[in-house]
């Protein structure tokens, strides 16, 4: 019987050039959009679960509980929201809280996998 370190040696990518064709091809397909297209999925479905209650469904700042809040939520959509902060310093925001307003920290609540999608998430709404 053949192991796999055999099998690969006589059919894998130093054996089979079209098996390296092959793989290369569905990386350049799935690309890595795809990669950030389900963070992006993820961000969203832990968004409308965590944050749209003060943030609003599309991130305006607008969410049911924003009319109690002052200050109000930062509208997240907004293209100059981004403007001087990065995806890593709006993480940390997400994870350590913004004192002086009623945003709390989500580092007890969520993993560093579902900040990041929620960042990625939040950055996809400021697109035009």
């Amino acid at each position: 019987m053949m192991g796999w370190g055999q099998w690969w040696r006589g059919v894998g990518a130093a054996g089979n050039p079209g098996l390296v064709r092959v793989l290369v091809t569905i990386g350049c397909l799935l690309g890595p959009g795809s990669a950030s297209a389900e963070a992006e999925t993820a961000g969203q479905a832990t968004y409308g679960a965590q944050c749209a209650m003060c943030h609003g469904e599309l991130g305006k700042g607008d969410g049911p509980a924003a009319a109690m809040l002052n200050p109000k939520p930062k509208d997240l959509s907004a293209p100059d929201f981004w403007t001087g902060r990065t995806e890593e310093s709006v993480a940390e925001i997400v994870r350590q809280g913004k004192a002086g307003s009623a945003m709390m920290g989500y580092q007890s609540v969520l993993t560093a996998e579902q900040i990041r999608d929620v960042v990625t998430y939040l950055r996809s709404l400021a697109r035009p």
